[in-house]
Formats: C-alpha cells, sequence, structure tokens
C-alpha cells in the first residue's frame, strides 16, 4: 500500500491535469516516477478515471454535482462505502 503522502501527491497531480493545467518541472518528475511504479500508476488511473465519472454517467450528476469529483467521494468509493459502490465499472 502506498503511503498516505504519495496518495496525495497523486491525486494532486491527477486533479491538475484533469484541469489541463501545465505541470511544472518537480511535478513533470513526480509523474515520470509515477508511470514507472505499477501500484501508483494504478492509483493515478483510478483517480484519473473516477473524476471522468460525472461526463461518463451525466445522469448521476443530475442528482448529486460533483458525483465522485471529491477526493472524499472517491475514496469512499475505493472502500466500498459510496452509494454507487456496486456499479459495475467493467
Amino acid at each position: 500500500m502506498l503511503e498516505e503522502r504519495i496518495i496525495d501527491d497523486i491525486y494532486a497531480l491527477a486533479e491538475k491535469l484533469d484541469k489541463g493545467e501545465r505541470l511544472m518541472p518537480e511535478e513533470q518528475d513526480l509523474f515520470d516516477d509515477i508511470q514507472e511504479d505499477g501500484e501508483a500508476y494504478s492509483m493515478f488511473c483510478l483517480f484519473t478515471a473516477m473524476m471522468d465519472m460525472p461526463e461518463l454517467y451525466a445522469e448521476e450528476t443530475k442528482k448529486k454535482r460533483g458525483f465522485y469529483r471529491d477526493r472524499e467521494d472517491i475514496e469512499r468509493h475505493i472502500a466500498g462505502e459510496a452509494e454507487h459502490a456496486d456499479m459495475n465499472f467493467r
């Protein structure tokens, strides 16, 4: 399991990329490191996929603004506590 600090960094980077912001050199280095670490890259992909959920499930966003957009929502989903945790994402 990744350290909380690393997860925080991965989330911040995923959020920045999701917003289309340019990476600073140190952030680009972090992104390069993430891509080389399987567990970190899986976490990054999960965060970015979950951030895209509003676009993928537009109907759900009408019910709840920010559906799976906030870190707390993503972490609750990962823990299986989210309202929609039983959705099949395959």
